[in-house]
């Protein structure tokens, strides 16, 4: 879910000769590890050769940032990831089978606009039916603003993948409205070869007034890339963002007008945030994981137990920026339904979005069944249900929010 999305606008070509660098270091097309070209065929396992754009050079770091930087602090989280399955020449990743492929080719229509996460994840799922899944990439995204300012995620937190999002990734970064970043995304190798999915600069601070930015491929020529999100979340000084940061109009009664044409009382912005208690009431899970496994095992001759999930929900404001979640649910037992009806109270601004972790409760490390994102605050209809659908293995949520 990400209605009313802010995309930077982004002229790389532009910024490329400004600054007097190269956007990534492609290798040219056609060409094996080792220079020779390459013939298309089949190596001896009956695999096509994987996508090599040659050894890691990393996009330099911006020089068009000015010597004369007032720089702000502010807490940067990487988010999300979505890239393409095949290179720009038409090669897997990783080394796959022709059949592999076929059902990556086969996906391309599908995987556009909101429909990308949901039609990525159901092509890793019939990959991973097919013992193919090792195809796809291993994501991982390098960020560098210059100044010895840089933010990376694990190359081994998001393999097989082209749907991808993170908890965690984040780093304290000093920048100037006009400093410009480099942001590139990459396949992680076992040998170190990495290949470059796709690159592109961009002046962070300009390309949002809400502190989420949404670099998308269509707004710069940003490789295989389909979208990469981040957020902002200024630390010191007042706000460098002169709009409301809800997006909302507010109408001669003091009450905000959402994008339904419905009103809402009026939510003070920083520093007055309102409380408000947000109850979790439902959810509906898939009774497998998506590798068609089962989320848990039973035991021989222990009792107790079952194949079925444990599930419980952790909330968090705008996930990827609180370190730790302002509610959490009981378990409930061998579920796929599971009714809570339980409150937590947490002090909100209109542009703030609750992320509900679902999890399946496990003795010593969880799994994550879904992520269901709701809404910014100030588009929520107060004291009604709403309805999270589709969040991966979640086939809804529904909760609850008023004013306390």
């Amino acid at each position: 879910m990400m209605k009313q999305r802010v995309f930077a606008a982004i002229a790389v070509g532009l910024m490329c000769s400004l600054m007097s660098m190269g956007c990534g270091s492609k290798k040219p097309k056609g060409t094996t590890a080792d220079g020779a070209e390459a013939d298309g065929g089949l190596g001896e396992d009956g695999k096509e050769a994987e996508a090599d754009t040659g050894p890691v050079t990393y996009p330099e770091p911006p020089t068009a940032n000015a010597a004369d930087r007032n720089p702000i602090k502010f807490s940067v989280s990487l988010s999300k990831a979505y890239v393409l399955p095949l290179s720009e020449d038409g090669r897997c990743w990783d080394r796959c089978t022709p059949e592999a492929k076929e059902t990556m080719v086969d996906a391309l229509t599908s995987l556009s606009g909101d429909q990308f996460a949901s039609a990525g994840k159901a092509l890793a799922t019939a990959l991973s039916a097919k013992g193919a899944k090792d195809a796809l990439p291993d994501l991982y995204v390098y960020i560098d603003c210059g100044f010895g300012q840089t933010l990376t995620t694990s190359k081994s937190s998001a393999e097989d993948r082209i749907v991808t999002t993170w908890r965690g990734a984040k780093e304290t970064l000093k920048l100037d409205p006009n400093d410009y970043c480099a942001v590139s995304v990459w396949d992680a190798d076992d040998d170190d070869n990495d290949e470059l999915i796709g690159d592109a600069t961009v002046q962070l601070l300009k390309a949002t007034k809400t502190g989420e930015v949404i670099l998308t491929g269509a707004d710069a020529d940003f490789g295989q890339v389909f979208m990469v999100q981040l957020f902002l979340d200024q630390q010191e000084g007042d706000s460098i963002w002169q709009t409301d940061p809800s997006g909302s109009e507010t109408d001669p009664s003091g009450s905000e007008t959402t994008p339904s044409g419905e009103t809402t009382p009026s939510i003070p912005s920083e520093p007055g945030k309102t409380a408000y208690k947000i109850e979790v009431v439902k959810a509906n899970f898939k009774d497998k994981k998506d590798n068609g496994k089962p989320w848990d095992t039973k035991v021989p001759f222990l009792g107790g137990g079952g194949t079925l999930p444990d599930p419980f929900v952790a909330a968090y404001v705008n996930g990827y920026q609180s370190e730790h979640p302002f509610m959490e649910t009981s378990s409930t037992q061998d579920k796929t339904y599971s009714e809570w009806r339980e409150v937590g109270v947490v002090n909100l601004k209109n542009s703030d979005k609750i992320h509900f972790m679902v999890w399946d409760k496990d003795k010593v490390d969880h799994d994550l069944m879904g992520e269901c994102i709701s809404d910014k605050v100030g588009n929520l209809r107060l004291g009604t249900e709403i309805s999270i659908r589709n969040c991966s293995q979640v086939d809804f949520l529904v909760f609850k929010i008023t004013k306390r």
